[in-house]
């Protein structure tokens, strides 16, 4: 299909040429060039020659072809006119150049262009490839010694002729006619390709050399085509090309390192953080390496208090000690870390870019630059960092975007601790719990014994033993139950002043106290159990 022509006639384009003799010669052959018989596809319909070279990309592969158009040389400034009219060929002789039809393509004779000479016998020789001279009649019927040979490289012949008589005065000249016949058959296409291809081929080729040149590097490389036509449009956009690959290639080698430094900047972040489980060790370390990596004068985390929703700030510091008041400021003014975790973005207030003012008692400490990224885990808002500077430009699009990445990595730190902290509560609590646990099944073991003993004790004093039996009986309960070796029973006398021993259980061995008297004074034992019962 046609893709474009000079001068542009827009009823060309898109339309389909594959069964044109041009587009097939063009096709097939993979070098040289191809040169039609006379055919009515000029514009208007004008009679032209078509020349056809194939075009080929730059690893040899065929792409297309090229084809031009040539009007028959009626006039003066034709190529094939001014180029034959020039050769030396004496005047009474006649050249005329023919198709592959017979059709003369020139004529040195007036009048003759266009006009089918097939039916010579020295055109017919001519167009069957045959280089000779021989004796024949003319166009008109006149006898003529004609010299005729074919067009190397076309399928054109060309035939010299002149009148018998003068060509028997000049026999001897017979020689360099045909070397002219030769020589035209040489320099007839040669002339016709340099002329007429060399100006649609050299700006491709030209384009085929630059896009080498710029595979290889050189991305300066450009290309001038003047054709006005798509071939100089497609050189503009190879040019613009180059162009922004050029400055591609420049700007990457800065872009490689400073992405390079915020992974880097990342990765300490992240080891920051993940190394304590503290999560006031974890927030101090953070915002300390954020203020350095950001070149921040100030800088403060808020976290959002998980009972009541309140933000809080946890860690506030500032690059240097001295600069108390922007610590104070930036501490207690939680605006702007609440847009941040309204917005779930990073927010930035500096002069010149639109959003929240400066808050007054921070801008008196001289910062000017304030920038707050949400800290979050899984979309949950946990709290906002914010950081103030007080240099001329405000934080780089860059820096916030690495900002928030902090902010994202700050709130998987935060709910780590905070689920390390849960788990550990749990825990005291679980044990506290067991403790109690134990107590109590201890405490009802203990009263288990002490009913049991009760129940013994009860049994024996409501039966008709003895009692002096049932007190025995009694003391050898409490000896076994408290694991004593020995238990007695005394009874007050009827002062109160002593205890006699009437009732006892002792183990093998253990000295037998019946009948001691025991004073009630001195003894806070006995005392306090009379008097508390």
């Amino acid at each position: 299909k046609v893709i474009a022509s000079h001068p542009q006639q827009g009823e060309l384009d898109g339309r389909d040429w594959s069964g044109r003799a041009a587009f097939k010669a063009g096709a097939g052959q993979p070098s040289g060039a191809y040169f039609s018989a006379i055919q009515a596809d000029g514009m208007d319909g004008e009679h032209v020659i078509a020349a056809s070279v194939p075009w080929t990309g730059a690893q040899g592969e065929f792409k297309g072809v090229l084809v031009g158009m040539f009007d028959l040389p009626r006039k003066s400034g034709s190529i094939l006119g001014s180029m034959i009219a020039g050769l030396p060929v004496p005047s009474e002789m006649q050249v005329y150049l023919v198709d592959a039809n017979g059709r003369a393509i020139y004529s040195s004779k007036t009048g003759e262009i266009g006009v089918d000479f097939s039916g010579l016998e020295q055109v017919s020789q001519a167009l069957g490839g045959v280089s000779s001279a021989m004796h024949a009649r003319n166009f008109s019927g006149e006898p003529v010694i004609a010299g005729f040979a074919p067009v190397a490289g076309t399928d054109w012949g060309i035939i010299l002729e002149q009148p018998f008589g003068p060509a028997n005065q000049e026999g001897r000249n017979y020689q360099r006619i045909l070397f002219l016949l030769l020589f035209l058959g040489v320099i007839i296409p040669t002339t016709v390709i340099s002329l007429g291809v060399k100006r649609i081929i050299k700006p491709i080729a030209e384009m085929t050399i630059a896009a080498q040149d710029v595979a290889r590097g050189d991305f300066g490389r450009t290309i001038v085509a003047e054709t006005g036509d798509e071939i100089e449009v497609l050189a503009d956009t190879f040019n613009c090309m180059a162009g922004q690959l050029k400055e591609s290639y420049d700007t990457l080698e800065k872009r490689v390192s400073d992405r390079t430094k915020e992974l880097a900047s990342l990765n300490i972040i992240a080891a920051v953080v993940s190394r304590s489980l503290d999560l006031s060790d974890i927030l101090s370390g953070a915002l300390a390496e954020i203020i350095f990596m950001l070149s921040s004068d100030v800088g403060a985390i808020f976290i959002l208090d998980p009972g009541n929703g309140s933000l809080k700030c946890r860690e506030c510091r500032a690059a240097t000690d001295e600069d108390q008041a922007a610590i104070q400021a930036i501490e207690q003014d939680t605006s702007l870390a609440l847009q941040a975790i309204a917005q779930g973005k990073t927010v930035v207030v500096a002069p010149g870019v639109s959003g929240p003012g400066m808050p007054l008692t921070i801008s008196q400490t001289g910062i000017k630059n304030l920038a707050s990224a949400p800290v979050l885990h899984k979309g949950k808002m946990l709290g906002a960092m914010v950081l103030g500077d007080r240099q001329d430009q405000p934080l780089p699009i860059h820096e916030q975007e690495m900002l928030a990445a902090i902010g994202q990595q700050i709130g998987v730190a935060v709910e780590n601790a905070r689920l390390y902290q849960q788990a550990n509560q749990e825990i005291a609590e679980r044990r506290r719990a067991e403790g109690e646990l134990r107590k109590a099944n201890a405490e009802a073991g203990r009263r288990n014994r002490e009913l049991a003993l009760l129940n013994r004790v009860i049994a024996a004093t409501t039966s008709r033993l003895e009692p002096k039996t049932v007190l025995e009986t009694v003391c050898r309960e409490i000896a076994q139950t408290f694991g004593v070796a020995q238990a007695a029973a005394a009874l007050l006398d009827k002062g109160c002043a002593t205890l006699t021993v009437v009732a006892e259980y002792q183990s093998v061995g253990s000295t037998s106290a019946m009948g001691v008297v025991i004073p009630v004074s001195n003894n806070p034992a006995t005392l306090y159990v009379l008097k508390n019962k």
